[in-house]
């Protein structure tokens, strides 16, 4: 009896660690392809009982995005989606539009990627005037 119970317990620890094994594959594949389409900026919430969400964006030196995908879920089944509605949007004007982004995680997510973006853009900036 107690055997039974316990082959079921080590065979779904043996699932869950092949689902998050495609997951994180599949999360390196979608950052590997962004990068390609401009410089990567990552924003993620993490949701205790809510779902948590990532956020990938490539932005070209404009600060416009040039592709976006997310994901959000709490578990290994969710994979990264294209977000149209953020290809074209500014950066730096994410103000005028984030507030349309109906998703609160997504919102939260993007917030966090900006906001290192923008840690990452003045690093460069103090980087550049040291030289």
């Amino acid at each position: 009896m107690y055997f039974k119970y316990g082959l079921i317990i080590v065979g779904a620890i043996v699932i869950q660690g092949l689902l998050t094994y495609f997951q994180v594959k599949d999360y390196r594949n979608n950052v590997s392809e962004i990068r390609k389409k401009g410089r990567l900026f990552i924003g993620q919430t993490r949701g205790k009982i809510k779902a948590g969400s990532i956020v990938l964006m490539a932005v070209d030196d404009d600060g416009f995005i040039n592709e976006a995908k997310s994901m959000t879920g709490i578990t290994v089944f969710h994979r990264f989606r294209r977000v149209d509605d953020l290809i074209g949007k500014n950066i730096f004007e994410s103000d005028q539009w984030l507030h349309a982004v109906k998703d609160k995680q997504m919102v939260k997510a993007i917030s966090k990627g900006i906001e290192a973006m923008n840690k990452s853009i003045s690093q460069d900036y103090e980087d550049k005037d040291s030289e």
